[in-house]
């Protein structure tokens, strides 16, 4: 999980970085060179909401390693106990493995898939939180009941992990020789308010003010739809919508909260998503669902309040960070036909269990070497980034992102 912090990290600092290329590069361009405005790029994050973000994000069959560090809400530094309050807190004992608990344990027997995503993101799920983004406690969500086993310095302990979906905590028993030491205690952790902000807020609002800062990045949301599992030979509400749109002078609420509360309960749509989001850049009409975004004004990705409209801006870049952990699923609504084998791969639709399709390195491609906005001077396109943590299907994101 470290390594996928690390790479979502470098990516994101990547995209934040070149928009001083672009004052660099392109500016003179688009306006006088004493202006102080700065073009900074589109970042659409297409993240994954399918029900397997709610699995364990560590593999329940493998064996807890000590000496290794493991992510997520409780601090693998410290140790915790359960207290009545419902929580868990940090506490200066060392672990006995009775009151007192190992955070780096902790970490390997409860964080779901959601849970290291949201909290790489945006600092966790936050029972509440102020405008400047300080909390006191994470909660963590899953949808899977397993146990696990562990060995303690010759002694065997279990856990029992109860995922309760996305509207409660997860609930933790804790066994020694198969007596009950702990039992479904709510995996609610209290944190320091330093570490309340995930990569989102540290590049876009430096300040804390809670504001999207002037010259930060600018970062959409979109994820799935939820209702890919109708039948693929109908026009349904496939592939996906913005969940969070980047308004100018506003809060950053919007795209923490929408971050922190998705549900994960959809299939995968990869391509049919993308391809919406493609649309959404073009800004013409959805293809899926007519509620999948908005068009026109400051709902337009190349709109800029400091340049008035949409034709000065045609420097700006725009990305997309793909985040998921596996393979495309109910993918394939016929949509997907008017990109078709766009690369001449032959694999399209492919043979993906449960409707999945191939069809994702062709929009890549497509949205990459094609003129996405032709009310815009310039070759306006896309720019993926995939990034792949947890399940299976990395071979398909490596071609999309090859290709796009």
């Amino acid at each position: 999980m470290k390594n996928f912090k690390n790479m979502l990290l470098l990516v994101l600092i990547f995209f934040a970085l070149s928009c001083k290329e672009l004052v660099a590069q392109e500016m003179p361009c688009a306006v006088p060179p004493f202006l102080a405005n700065v073009v900074t790029p589109n970042i659409f994050i297409l993240m994954d909401n399918s029900g397997s973000m709610g699995e364990p994000a560590y593999d329940p069959d493998a064996t807890y390693d000590p000496n290794r560090v493991y992510y997520g809400y409780f601090d693998p530094f410290s140790s915790y106990y359960y207290s009545s309050d419902n929580k868990w807190h940090k506490s200066p004992n060392a672990p006995d493995y009775n009151t007192y608990w190992p955070g780096n344990l902790l970490n390997f027997l409860t964080m779901s898939r959601a849970d290291v995503l949201r909290k790489v993101l945006v600092g966790g799920k936050a029972q509440s939180r102020t405008i400047q983004g300080n909390f006191h406690t994470l909660i963590s969500q899953g949808r899977s009941d397993y146990w696990r086993y562990f060995n303690i310095g010759g002694v065997s302990y279990s856990a029992h992990i109860e995922g309760q979906g996305n509207n409660s905590a997860q609930l933790l028993s804790l066994y020694r020789m198969g007596n009950k030491i702990i039992y479904r205690a709510r995996v609610q952790v209290e944190v320091d308010t330093g570490t309340d902000r995930g990569i989102l807020q540290r590049l876009a609002d430096r300040d804390r003010d809670g504001n999207w800062d002037e010259g930060a990045p600018r970062f959409w949301l979109f994820i799935f739809n939820n209702k890919g599992d109708h039948d693929e030979s109908w026009y349904d509400n496939d592939g996906g919508h913005v969940a969070s749109y980047f308004v100018e002078n506003t809060s950053l609420n919007d795209l923490v909260n929408a971050v922190e509360n998705t549900k994960f309960e959809t299939w995968t749509p990869l391509a049919e998503s993308y391809y919406e989001l493609c649309n959404y850049y073009r800004q013409t009409s959805p293809v899926f669902y007519h509620n999948d975004y908005r068009t026109g004004g400051h709902w337009d990705p190349m709109y800029d309040k400091n340049f008035g409209d949409v034709t000065t801006v045609w420097c700006r870049k725009s990305f997309v960070l793909l985040i998921t952990d596996g393979e495309s699923t109910m993918d394939r609504d016929p949509e997907l036909l008017t990109i078709g084998d766009y690369d001449n791969d032959g694999n399209e639709p492919g043979n993906y269990p449960s409707y999945g399709s191939d069809y994702l390195d062709d929009v890549a491609l497509w949205s990459h070497v094609n003129d996405l906005r032709s009310d815009i001077p310039g070759l306006q396109n896309l720019t993926l980034y995939t990034v792949f943590a947890f399940g299976h299907g990395s071979q398909l994101l490596q071609d999309a992102a090859k290709n796009g």
